[in-house]
Parts: C-alpha cells; structure tokens; sequence
C-alpha cells in the first residue's frame, strides 16, 4: 500500500510530464533560456520535508524532493549513513540533457519575452491568456490517516536564474502535518482539515 508521500509524488510526476502545467518539461524559462524547477513535498507523519529550488538538468524534480525526504527519513531512524547521503545516478533520478525540458512552445514564449525584455517596449498586454497553468500541487492521505502535500513549479516567466518562490522554500508553498496538509499557489489557498 503506497504512503501518502508516494501518492503526492505520483501525482505530481504526472504533472511534471504534462506540457500544460509550468512543472518540469515545458516549465517557463529563466532569462538565459534554461528550465529551473522548484519542488517541496512534506510528510505530515514524520513532519520531514524534501525540498530544491533551481534544479535543472532531472527529467522529474518531484523524484529529486522525494529521494532528499528518504535519506532524511533514514538519517531521522537513526540508520547508521556514515554522515554521507549518497544519491548518484539511479532511477528514478535520471539526469536529462540541458535542453530536455525545453519545449517549441516555451522556447517560443521565452524569446518573446526575451525580445521585449531586450527592446525595453512597454507593450500592452490585458487581453492576452497564457495557455499554459501555473504551479501545481497535490496533498493525499493514504490508508493509515497520514498525509503529505506537495508542491512543483518551473517558477515565473523569464526569471532572474537562481530566483526561487515559494514552491521551494520548505513550510510556505505547502506544509502538512497528520491533522492538516496545505499547499497554495501564489494567491489561491487551499486547505483540507
């Protein structure tokens, strides 16, 4: 029977394959053309997060978060890790090229921005809708009450690199703990007691 924190990340490697939602493949581009994603996911059971912000370079960033809570979890039983966290490249941590994520559409979309960005015009854009959504984010509950929120983003369109919200600051994209899990993007809240 799967964890809650398994689920969150199930769900979220969904989006993060979608080329709708900004998260992974098809996320929004930094000023220098690159995708830098931005994960956490937090497990109300153990009240351990794994988080990173501008993580280029991993086909799913959600796995990243996940094998970063598994050897906090480890080090928290008191397993004997030799103070090493040991990652390397093993599934489902698979490295993808510098342009993986990089998608015609985004691509597209970060040399518009790029062309105004470099002419300095004020263009007027009231009117215009974004195909693509924003951050997404799940919380579950699995069989024995304990729940998780998660949260991905590829953060917002042609952003400074290095610049990191709120999907990857630990407690304020999402938070969870067993008799509440959170996770909320940009205005929009949503909570479940």
């Amino acid at each position: 029977m799967p964890t809650a924190t398994q689920m969150v990340v199930h769900l979220l490697r969904s989006f993060e394959h979608s080329l709708v939602t900004n998260a992974g493949l098809g996320a929004n581009l930094t000023e220098e053309g690159r995708v830098e994603c931005e994960i956490t996911i937090v497990c109300g059971r153990t009240n351990l997060v794994g988080c990173c912000g501008t993580v280029s370079g991993v086909k799913e960033p959600s796995a990243l978060a996940l094998k970063l809570l598994e050897q906090a979890e480890k080090v928290n039983d008191g397993s004997d890790l030799s103070g090493k966290f040991v990652f390397g490249r093993q599934p489902p941590l698979v490295i993808a090229g510098k342009y993986y994520q990089v998608t015609t559409r985004t691509r597209e979309h970060w040399e518009k921005w790029h062309r105004r960005f470099q002419e300095a015009v004020k263009i007027q854009t009231e009117g215009e809708e974004d195909e693509q959504l924003d951050t997404v984010g799940s919380v579950c509950m699995d069989s024995i009450g304990s729940v998780a929120a998660a949260l991905s983003s590829g953060g917002v369109a042609y952003k400074v690199p290095g610049r990191m919200g709120l999907a990857g600051c630990p407690r304020m994209g999402c938070n969870a703990a067993n008799a509440v899990a959170m996770m909320n993007r940009k205005r929009k809240r949503k909570r479940i007691k």
